[in-house]
């Protein structure tokens, strides 16, 4: 599975408009870029999962990427404390390893790094 999404910063976010359509994948649609007051992020949602299993992840920039489970990935969303695999990845690609067997997201933002306003992602899953 080959997931891919870019990102440009528009000019203007309205806080009422709950997606947007600058988020094209190059083989299937990914969830759109998400915005709060507090972030946004490219998200996708990986499924179920076995251990093991490898999730390679290409940027265009330096970004925060994080692997959560269905709970962490919630806390994520709301701006509080959350545990995730993952972190500050200035060399593409990572790959990050699922640690348990369960239901996993993928987040991909640049909060506290300086950046361009824009960034994205290239997800792959490596059957384990």
């Amino acid at each position: 599975m080959i997931l891919s999404a870019v990102h440009q910063q528009p000019a203007f976010l309205p806080s009422a408009r709950k997606g947007c359509t600058c988020c094209v994948a190059r083989s299937v649609w990914i969830k759109p870029i998400h915005r709060s007051a507090k972030m946004q992020f490219i998200y996708k949602d990986l499924g179920p999962r076995q251990i093991g299993e490898i999730v390679e992840v290409t940027l265009t920039n330096p970004s925060n990427v994080r692997l959560m489970d269905d709970l962490n990935f919630a806390n994520y969303k709301k701006g509080v404390k959350h545990i995730y695999t993952g972190g500050v990845v200035r060399q593409s690609a990572v790959r990050l390893q699922i640690p348990t067997l369960g239901h996993w997201h993928l987040a991909v933002d640049t909060q506290g790094l300086q950046s361009s306003g824009s960034f994205g992602a290239t997800v792959k899953i490596i059957e384990g």
